[in-house]
């Protein structure tokens, strides 16, 4: 049995040096209800039968932190029979979620709800269930969008580096493809079916390559009351492509403050010897930097994205939206062949408050609401896309406004987010904003 731990919890490789190269015979749990040890192990890059690598273990603390599925977390390593133990000690925090999302925007309303768990069965992995419950725009008199996206994410599989993701949508619509004067009352009835599924392998922690199939089947037609379509539809077909991802620098995440800096940039192509339907070629990266000025002192964010592709049809070309990088534009409004965005975002200090509802649900006693205001400037500008390209291409997008989160602190990043964005260029609009999670 291990003697009494040594060196505990603030990540610090010089408290485990002493037992650097021995064998490390255990890796065990404490406190967890819900999530599975087999599954934790399979997070760490520490194993059972190898030597102990104090720098390693640092780097796991720190990756099971950043999951932000646990509290209280703390490391002990002590002496076990020829080799070391080593003790995780930590609490599950509930991650099954509803969440929503409720746009206002232009006169045009849309409501997005689901629910989503990324600890599925105590697997540590993620499912998610998104259904367009309601979209109306008011260029159209029939703008009711039914449909929904089901996610689903498999990370590790079997304790190596292998991880499988699924995505299945389907969408019935009718909405407006442009609104600008090459297709004045364009309208078009739309049923699109779709996904993809893709395998992955990360050869080391900072790099995914994987192979991915996607499948899109969309059918146009003409509205009634519409104006016969000018520009051609999109094409129908499967797509096989090849890819990889890198990811640099780390963040911390404690109560909802962060700190910290990572980059990360993807390289993606598909190919007629691949067995696609399509050709192309597509790059993107985003930055994500953090300052914490202190427990109180609040959060200041920086959030920079871009990407570029050449070839492909409308399904590869970047979206651009309230939800995907510019508050104050509706969801998916600008479609581009090249993009750059950017969000400067101050987050105030965290004020603890009292849970309204801790008499009724005992898990919530304390100071478990955390409340956070916020003042944002989101830019950015788009470019290309062909028979698609929208009339603000290359013009300056630019937004301004401020907002408040309500944060759950033993709820799995649950925060309730309220945003109110005005559009300064390069027109007049305004967007409020209803969600469950931060903007980035």
């Amino acid at each position: 049995m291990p003697r009494a731990a040594e060196g505990h919890d603030d990540g610090d490789p010089a408290l485990w040096r002493r037992h650097q190269g021995k064998i490390v015979r255990d890796i065990r749990a404490k406190g967890l209800a819900r999530t599975r040890l087999f599954r934790l192990r399979h997070h760490l890059y520490t194993k059972i039968g190898r030597p102990f690598d104090a720098e390693r273990l640092a780097h796991d603390l720190r990756r099971v932190r950043n999951l932000e599925l646990f509290r209280n977390i703390r490391v002990s390593v002590a002496p076990f029979e020829d080799g070391v133990s080593i003790l995780f000690q930590m609490s599950d925090k509930w991650s099954l979620l509803p969440f929503f999302n409720t746009f206002f925007n232009l006169g045009s309303v849309s409501v997005i709800a689901g629910v989503y768990d990324v600890n599925f069965l105590g697997t540590l992995s993620y499912v998610d269930l998104q259904l367009l419950l309601f979209s109306y725009l008011p260029l159209t008199a029939d703008s009711i969008k039914p449909g929904g996206i089901l996610s689903l994410g498999l990370p590790r599989l079997f304790g190596g580096p292998l991880g499988y993701d699924l995505d299945v949508r389907a969408v019935t619509s009718i909405r407006t493809l442009l609104l600008d004067h090459r297709t004045v009352g364009g309208s078009f009835l739309s049923e699109r079916y779709g996904g993809y599924h893709y395998l992955s392998v990360e050869p080391w922690p900072w790099l995914q390559v994987y192979l991915q199939e996607t499948l899109y089947w969309d059918r146009f037609g003409e509205a009634a009351g519409g104006s016969p379509a000018i520009l051609p539809t999109p094409r129908k077909g499967l797509t096989h492509a090849i890819g990889m991802s890198m990811r640099l620098g780390y963040l911390s995440y404690t109560d909802y403050l962060m700190h910290g800096l990572r980059l990360w940039a993807s390289l993606e192509g598909a190919a007629d010897w691949l067995g696609s339907d399509f050709s192309y070629l597509r790059a993107s990266a985003e930055l994500r930097a953090f300052y914490r000025f202190g427990p109180r002192g609040g959060n200041l964010g920086l959030w920079v994205h871009g990407g570029y592709m050449k070839g492909g049809d409308l399904v590869h070309m970047f979206r651009v939206g309230s939800w995907t990088g510019l508050r104050g534009f509706y969801t998916d409004q600008l479609v581009a062949r090249a993009y750059v965005a950017g969000t400067l975002e101050y987050r105030t200090g965290l004020l603890p408050m009292e849970f309204p509802v801790a008499w009724i649900i005992p898990y919530f006693r304390g100071k478990a609401l955390r409340i956070q205001g916020a003042a944002f400037i989101d830019l950015g500008s788009v470019a290309g896309g062909g028979p698609w390209r929208p009339r603000e291409s290359g013009e300056l997008l630019m937004s301004v406004g401020a907002g408040l989160r309500f944060a759950a602190v033993k709820l799995y990043k649950a925060v309730l987010r309220l945003d109110f964005a005005y559009v300064v260029s390069p027109y007049r609009s305004y967007d409020f904003i209803i969600a469950t999670q931060q903007f980035f």
